[in-house]
């Protein structure tokens, strides 16, 4: 298991855990400012109101007019009442504005300052403001409603800017009241917010990208140890041992894992046992039919001798006591060395049947073997199907991922469109836009990463089929050499009925030597049936050897297919 795996992990759940902090902290971040900014506008709005309390319509319609300028007692009144309000409530500006048709637009401007008269931060009457930078000044007159402007420039600061309409007692919109609230302590406090934020995120992340790991290292700890284990098996180590104290899939596989180690075990023992029997059973089967071939071949020599001694005989009857004297020897010698080759032959049969019982042992084991190879690959079939439901999930993701990364263009078009007031949702939306970028991008990798577990689970599938093919090569094997030892326990038993059929005629033959003993007058037709009889034993006793030549042959053949088996037996280690 390659450190890419925990590293994979780690980056996937960081990742998310990164992505839902940053989403949880920019929506309690905006839902702060939101909440702020409502309760400031509502603040300067309340104020704004009472100083529109404060104003006599009327008065303030005939007396605050640019044409009679700030000299007049109303102006001066209001001035005051004004200032006293701006200094109550803690306002940084109060003042009132009006607005003059010039051609196809207006022009606006200060009326009544909320400042002292003698202040020098008071703007004057008819001083013009440029409304490009404060169009709710334009909403306020157009639409006879409150506005609420933040605003954060070098000139003024951070103010909550709140304009409310002064209306006629006909309801038209006369002027305005524009109130300023100092909103510096509000930045203030939602920079530290954010900062605060930004911390308390990096610090759950990495106290998530530690638990993560900590988990991950938990987790594949137990696949370290058994892909080791792994290892020292395809080494030919049977001697491992592995235990885990865990539930679900990883203790599963690990019990799996060692039950087939013990049975792979006791096949393998099974083998060798077997093997060395058959290699035993082999040299005692070599070593009687190379003595049964030696027999075969003094029983040919001596019948060699009785033709020659039976031609003799028909030739000279003067030699016929002597030369039957040999022939009666030499008959009680075949005689018993054909007693002794059934003997021998009983044995062979015998050892045969063990070697045909010993090898459907084997078969029997291989076959198990053959099982537990299969059960091998199936296991890494379904690993390779998780690992493709696993590739579905993280395209689900990317999915998200995309969709997610859409919304902010979207966004980002909105704000486009709203000009100033979209200026800070564009800056979040491009920022959650990147976010998603990251995210597409961290899920690719992870698309290149699954598909490299997948390449690997698929070559050890290659592999445990490679090792399934040679496994069923051996069977095959094993099943050949099965069917050549009851080919040869066929062969034992022609010759024992050929052995059978020469002690037959050999006591044949030496009832009809006492016969000539009884008869020297038939000697020479008992002679010449000698003779016959003699050649016909010979052919037989030809015959005979040609099978042993076979069985020897075929005795050597497995031999070596013992030695082969033992040498695969021993790359096995079985104990530790």
């Amino acid at each position: 298991m390659k450190r890419s795996i925990t590293g994979k992990m780690i980056a996937v759940f960081s990742s998310i855990i990164l992505l839902s902090c940053i989403i949880i902290s920019c929506t309690s971040y905006r839902s702060s400012v939101k909440l702020a900014e409502e309760s400031l506008s509502d603040v300067a709005r309340n104020i704004a109101e009472s100083a529109v309390r404060l104003i006599d319509a009327e008065r303030y319609q005939q007396e605050i007019t640019l044409a009679k300028g700030p000299d007049t007692a109303y102006y001066k009144e209001l001035r005051e009442k004004l200032n006293d309000l701006r200094e109550s409530t803690g306002l940084t500006y109060l003042f009132t504005m009006g607005r003059e048709k010039t051609g196809d637009d207006y022009t606006y401007f200060y009326m009544v300052d909320g400042f002292p008269l003698d202040s020098d931060e008071a703007s004057q009457m008819g001083d013009e403001e440029d409304v490009t930078l404060y169009p709710n000044i334009v909403k306020a007159f157009e639409t006879g409603k409150a506005q609420v402007q933040i605003s954060n420039t070098k000139e003024f600061g951070a103010l909550v800017t709140t304009y409310v309409p002064i209306r006629s007692e006909s309801g038209e919109v006369i002027g305005i009241v524009g109130a300023d609230l100092d909103a510096a302590t509000f930045f203030d406090v939602m920079d530290s917010n954010r900062t605060q934020l930004i911390m308390i995120t990096g610090i759950i992340l990495l106290i998530s990208i530690l638990v993560v790991y900590l988990f991950s290292v938990y987790l594949i700890k137990p696949l370290k140890k058994l892909t080791n284990e792994i290892e020292k098996v395809g080494n030919g180590d049977l001697s491992v041992k592995f235990e885990v104290k865990r539930n679900g899939e990883i203790g599963a596989l690990t019990n799996a894992f060692q039950k087939m180690i013990g049975d792979l075990k006791q096949i393998i023992h099974g083998i060798n046992d077997s093997s060395s029997r058959l290699v035993d059973s082999s040299d005692h089967l070599l070593a009687s039919a190379s003595e049964v071939k030696e027999g075969n071949e003094q029983i040919n020599a001596s019948m060699t001798e009785l033709s020659e001694g039976a031609d003799h005989q028909a030739n000279s009857t003067s030699q016929v006591s002597e030369i039957m004297v040999r022939f009666t020897n030499h008959l009680q010698e075949a005689r018993d060395e054909g007693v002794k080759l059934a003997h021998s032959s009983n044995d062979v049969i015998e050892m045969t049947k063990t070697g045909t019982e010993l090898m459907a042992d084997y078969e029997k084991q291989m076959e198990s073997i053959h099982q537990g190879v299969k059960r091998s690959i199936e296991k890494v079939k379904v690993l390779d199907a998780q690992t493709n439901m696993i590739t579905e999930l993280v395209k689900i993701i990317q999915d998200i991922a995309e969709q997610t990364n859409l919304l902010a263009l979207n966004a980002a078009i909105e704000a486009a469109r709203a000009g100033e007031h979209g200026r800070g949702f564009a800056v979040v939306s491009e920022e959650v836009r990147k976010l998603a970028d990251e995210v597409s991008n961290s899920i690719g990798n992870i698309v290149k990463i699954v598909e490299g577990i997948q390449r690997e689970s698929k070559e050890t599938v290659q592999s445990l089929q490679d090792s399934f093919l040679q496994v069923t090569e051996g069977t095959s094997k094993i099943k050949t050499t099965r069917e050549t030892f009851n080919d040869i326990n066929q062969s034992i038993l022609q010759m024992q009925s050929k052995i059978e059929t020469i002690s037959n005629h050999l006591q044949e033959v030496f009832l009809e030597c006492e016969q000539i003993n009884d008869a020297v007058n038939h000697i020479t037709v008992v002679a010449q049936e000698s003779s016959a009889g003699i050649e016909q034993n010979t052919a037989l006793i030809q015959e005979s050897t040609s099978a042993m030549d076979e069985i020897v042959s075929y005795s050597k053949g497995v031999a070596d297919l013992a030695k082969n088996l033992n040498q695969l037996v021993s790359r096995f280690k079985m104990e530790s």
